[in-house]
């Protein structure tokens, strides 16, 4: 793993002595392990010191600036004691590879959500890239630039100013606290290698801390073949398949510390493949699998909710909570070549004499925001297959009349012969305002009746994570679940 210099703040929600009016104060410490790193703060727009330092502030909402060499981090803090504020946790770590040149140059980005929203939009300058994380954005001009991460929920921007070739490991999570709130901001920098960093330019993706799902999977399948690049602490290294046989890297001095490498691989197996270090020691690894398309009549995200998602969403495979789901698969190698009669390597599965796999799945139901499924004995969450994710949804059934024919939404389960007063008008099926709990009808058509306003939820527009499905004989809420990282 990368050695972390860490920059740690400290908000202790303890009202300083002396402070008896609404505008209570708290007091807060900022510390750092790095005292050779320059880190302005910056609070409420006003600079008060560097690191180290403490200070007070009053309760209620304030911005925070922490401006470093490479990067600057901007938060929106609410401190608030009583009501035991959800507060943001952010990592960023900052590699600045080379420092020279005028450019253009690439920036490389990780990063992960620990609060279960995966899939990263990634804009650059406000343009939609049409990537998520991890990506490299190429062709960036040296300069200040503002890198906004999107997904569900969430809307992290990092101010960056690029000199050079850049790194970033962009990590956020929420986190809801009693009495602490700690800002950490990990940075790492070439002077403070570890024993076993290695740094690829793209492919295949490692080293991405605690996600089993979507992001940790390499992005590299079954027969690809490209050029593995980028920089490392080792004079030499391997890359070992699933089989033993081993690939050898070698490398040449770079800068300081690090050395460069380029070489052209073939992944031609299935399976998990080990990095190696000069003494055939292992440190760290990857998969490589098939590429999965899905087939009818396996539905997708975009079509129950739309294609307002980023690409790898919308393609997600769609999970019905507490029921059975065919999942139809044609399972391809990296070239398009459909895969026949061979194990895919999870689930205990093998394709057809097609390329086809079929599989069960179910959608756990439970209160948990966080959409999880199980394929016969395997549990997992965010990630089916390979790079392709699993969109796992709750449901609720009505008939005609209101009445709760079926559902996975657990405060409707234990209700028996639950109704919904429904009307009619014309083509608008109309339900009371707020009556359905969990799924986001703000933007439907809206009508007052017996002096209560009512929505008409066949009028739904292109709203995350909600769809709504009329029938002659139901009218089906279907309501997204978080990704699971």
């Amino acid at each position: 793993m990368k050695k972390l210099i860490i920059l740690f703040v400290i908000l202790s929600l303890i009202p300083l002595y002396g402070c008896t009016n609404s505008s209570k104060e708290v007091k807060i410490d900022v510390m750092s392990d790095n005292p050779n790193e320059v880190v302005r703060v910056f609070i409420d727009g006003s600079e008060v010191g560097t690191l180290p330092l403490t200070c007070s502030i009053t309760y209620g909402k304030h911005k925070f600036s922490f401006k470093a060499q490479f990067a600057t981090l901007n938060k929106e803090i609410n401190i608030d004691k009583d009501t035991e504020s959800i507060l943001f946790n952010t990592y960023t770590t900052t590699i600045a590879v080379t420092s020279n040149g005028n450019g253009p140059f690439n920036i490389s980005i990780e990063g992960i959500d620990s609060y279960y929203n995966i899939g990263y939009t990634v804009y650059l300058d406000g343009k939609f890239t049409s990537k998520t994380l991890p990506v490299t954005l190429t062709e960036v001009s040296k300069g200040n630039h503002r890198i906004n991460l999107v997904g569900l929920g969430a809307n992290e921007e990092y101010s960056v100013n690029v000199k050079g070739d850049m790194f970033l490991n962009l990590r956020t999570f929420y986190k809801k606290t009693n009495e602490t709130v700690a800002i950490r901001d990990f940075r790492v920098a070439l002077i403070h290698p570890s024993p076993y960093s290695v740094i690829f330019d793209g492919k295949p993706i490692i080293d991405v801390c605690c996600s089993p799902a979507a992001i940790a999977y390499s992005g590299v399948f079954v027969n690809d073949k490209f050029v593995v690049s980028g920089v490392t602490t080792h004079k030499e290294f391997y890359i070992q398949y699933s089989s033993g046989k081993c690939v050898k890297v070698d490398t040449k001095l770079y800068k300081d510390s690090w050395r460069s490498f380029s070489k052209e691989v073939l992944f031609d197996e299935i399976g998990r493949y080990k990095m190696l270090d000069e003494n055939k020691k292992e440190f760290d690894g990857f998969d490589v699998l098939y590429k999965a398309i899905p087939l009818p009549p396996t539905r997708t995200v975009s079509d129950l909710f739309g294609t307002q998602y980023e690409p790898r969403m919308s393609d997600a495979v769609a999970i019905k909570a507490g029921v059975d789901n065919t999942i139809k698969l044609l399972i391809v190698d990296a070239n398009g070549n459909p895969i026949r009669k061979h194990p895919i390597g999870a689930y205990n599965a093998k394709t057809d004499e097609r390329g086809i796999v079929m599989l069960n799945a179910k959608g756990v139901e439970n209160v948990y925001p966080i959409g999880e499924f199980t394929v016969g004995e395997n549990r997992g969450g965010g990630i089916f297959y390979g790079d392709l994710l699993a969109g796992v949804y709750d449901y609720l059934t009505l008939d005609r009349e209101g009445y709760v024919v079926s559902t996975s939404m657990y405060y409707l389960k234990s209700q028996k012969n639950a109704k919904f007063d429904i009307k009619y008008e014309g083509d608008d099926v109309y339900v009371p305002s707020g009556a359905i709990n969990g799924f986001n009808l703000k933007d439907c058509k809206t009508k007052a009746f017996n002096h209560q306003n009512y929505v008409a939820v066949n009028t739904i527009g292109p709203t995350l994570g909600t769809a709504v499905i009329i029938t002659d004989k139901t009218i089906e809420f279907y309501k997204l679940k978080g990704f699971m990282p």
